[in-house]
Order: structure tokens, then C-alpha cells, then sequence
């Protein structure tokens, strides 16, 4: 994948983040980002540029242990 294809489809997420993050807070709900922690490593942590492999998978169980106990 491209870089600049990565750069756009990480445009994309911020924006649906950024709208997702406003109706949390509106529902006063907790919003957890894990978009930083894949961020520069995509083709690391996807297997196909969307969905992520299994280490892709412990890093989003990390994210989210630490806000669930």
C-alpha cells in the first residue's frame, strides 16, 4: 500500500473519530482512541489495510484492559 493511500485512509479514521468522540462526550460516554497506537505501523499491525492481524489485536486489547478494570 501506498503512502499516501495509508495517509488518506488515516484522514479518513481522524474525521470519523473526531465525530465519534464528539457524540461520546455529548452521551457522556468514554471514547478510547486507538488510532495512535497504529498509527506509522499499518502494514506491521493489518492484514489487509483495514482489519487488524493478531498482533494488531493484542494492541487493541491493551488499549482497552487498562479503561475496563
Amino acid at each position: 500500500l501506498v503512502d499516501a493511500e495509508i495517509q488518506y485512509r488515516n484522514k479518513s479514521v481522524i474525521k470519523h473519530n473526531n465525530l465519534i468522540k464528539k457524540l461520546c462526550q455529548k452521551n457522556e460516554i468514554e471514547f478510547i482512541d486507538i488510532l495512535p497506537y497504529f498509527n506509522g505501523r499499518e502494514e506491521e499491525l493489518l492484514f489487509d489495510h483495514i482489519h487488524p492481524n493478531e498482533d494488531g489485536k493484542k494492541i487493541i486489547l491493551y488499549a482497552l484492559e487498562k479503561h475496563l478494570y
